[in-house]
């Protein structure tokens, strides 16, 4: 073979080897993805899989694009490589920069200077031990903050403002206690002798 017609042969298959697609249907059953796509010529394939990184999975949404390999160039065993949808991509990243996001604004954003930003309506985290390391502080800026069960400090503790309790707790329910002593349920020398009743 000349080398003139292994350069085409490579061509061809070049050409005929990698395509672009548009998703309709996503199969989110199996061990692998299944999806229905359709070509540039309004050819439609069923059950075609799609491969994604390990550790991570999504659903695009019908009308997401998605660019399909021909394996060996034989028009009957494809697969989707890559899928991306342009009408919710996050933009605006810096280089460096990593997002993971969501069609509804959902974001975990990976910004350069070790920064996280995390970005969404409701968070939860389940889990038997959770453990937060903060080097210098951590601020809760929310109108309001609920505890649920014990709660122990250690440390020095401060506050302000209007509250049912001095030093800026406020309690609707249960008992805080400080060092061993109950806040609701304390007594203190009286001025002539004896003890003061508990606080009201």
């Amino acid at each position: 073979m000349s080398r003139d017609s292994f350069m085409e042969s490579v061509r061809n298959l070049m050409r005929d080897g990698v395509s672009r697609a548009e998703l309709n249907v996503v199969d989110d059953e199996g061990n692998m993805q299944r999806v229905q796509i359709s070509l540039l010529e309004d050819e439609v394939i069923d059950g075609v899989e799609r491969f994604q990184n390990y550790g991570f999975t999504s659903v695009p949404d019908e009308g997401a694009e998605a660019t399909v390999v021909f394996v060996g160039a034989d028009r009957s065993h494809l697969v989707v490589v890559v899928a991306d949808d342009r009408r919710v991509r996050k933009k605006g990243l810096k280089p460096g920069e990593v997002a993971i996001y969501h069609k509804d604004g959902d974001c975990i954003h990976l910004r350069n200077g070790n920064c996280m930003d995390i970005s969404t309506r409701t968070l939860t985290l389940s889990c038997e031990t959770a453990t937060i390391s903060a080097s210098s502080e951590i601020l809760l800026d929310t109108p309001l903050v609920t505890l649920t069960g014990r709660q122990q400090t250690t440390g020095e503790k401060s506050g302000g403002g209007a509250s049912t309790f001095a030093g800026g707790l406020e309690n609707t329910g249960g008992d805080i206690t400080s060092n061993g002593i109950s806040l609701e349920h304390h007594t203190h020398p009286g001025d002539s002798g004896g003890t003061t009743g508990e606080p009201q």
